[in-house]
Order: structure tokens, then sequence, then C-alpha cells
């Protein structure tokens, strides 16, 4: 376990180097706001852009996300995913899943 790390305050550790990095984190966060896309939002945001012409791959990149996180956002939410996840074509080729 890396002291100094949010993760090692997580998994119980309670150091001053850990408690210092978790504080900052907090501190950061309620700064900030959350930097994930919360689900109506975020499905709210693709349709848009997506009825505006922009890809999936575009819309993904500048929301720091993967497509099959934005399908899997659509899912849970029970709408209808509108565009087509691509297989990686290094996935077929090494046969990983």
């Amino acid at each position: 376990m890396s002291h100094g790390t949010t993760t090692a305050y997580s998994l119980g550790c309670r150091c001053d180097e850990c408690r210092t990095a978790y504080s900052d984190y907090y501190r950061r966060y309620r700064e900030t706001g959350p930097r994930y896309w919360r689900g109506p939002a975020l499905i709210a945001e693709v349709t848009t852009l997506l009825e505006r012409g922009r890809s999936i791959e575009d819309i993904a990149a500048g929301l720091e996300m993967q497509p099959k996180s934005i399908a899997r956002a659509f899912r849970r939410h029970g709408v209808a995913v509108p565009f087509t996840q691509r297989k990686s074509v290094h996935s077929k080729a090494t046969g990983a899943a």
C-alpha cells in the first residue's frame, strides 16, 4: 500500500500523509464539484451532441469517458443507446475479450 494517497486512506490508513491526501482531495472536490457526469445530465448532453452530428468517439473523448461507459449509463436509466459501439481490432487479433 502506498502512503499519502486517497486509496490508502480509504483502505483504513490514518497516517498524516494519507489524512493530508484525503483532505486535499475532498477540498478540491468541494471547490470544483464532482468530476463525473450524472446519468440524466449525461444522457441529455450526449443526445444533444449526437443530434448535432458529433461522433460518439469525439463526445467520449471530450467527456473523458469511454463510449462503453456512456452506453452503460443509457442502459442503466432505461434509455435506448442511440449509437453503436465499435469492436476493437486489437481485441479480435489477440483473442482478448
